[in-house]
């Protein structure tokens, strides 16, 4: 039963999401809104992180297989994406770069921020 009821709770955030994007009109998908609302929600302690730790640990466990349909779509397009194929891959390498990239200042400056705030 607690388990239904973390599930709940990351259902009713993400629900949330695709409601305030239907109704604002928001250029952003309500997924992205779900996710900023949950972190919003995390942040100022509305809602615990043991309140949905058991279920998120299982989404974070298995996320590989929420990438199997985006995959499988792709595979089954491939024709309509033959032509730009090189584009694509670089593309991919470029924003995993500039992801990389910026992951890695952000974590030097929280380190840096938590350091200072330590010492």
């Amino acid at each position: 039963m607690k388990i239904i009821g973390q599930l709940a709770i990351i259902l009713a955030v993400y629900l949330s999401g695709l409601l305030l994007e239907h109704i604002f009109s928001l250029p952003l998908p309500g997924s992205i809104i779900g996710l900023l609302l949950m972190l919003l929600l995390l942040h100022l302690n509305i809602i615990k992180v043991e309140k949905i730790k058991q279920v998120s640990d299982f989404f974070l466990n298995n996320m590989m297989f929420f990438f199997i349909p985006a995959t499988v779509g792709i595979m089954a397009s491939y024709q309509i994406l033959e032509g730009f194929l090189l584009k694509i891959i670089v593309l991919v390498m470029i924003s995993v770069l500039i992801t990389i990239s910026i992951t890695a200042l952000v974590v030097q400056f929280i380190a840096k921020r938590k350091d200072r705030n330590n010492g």
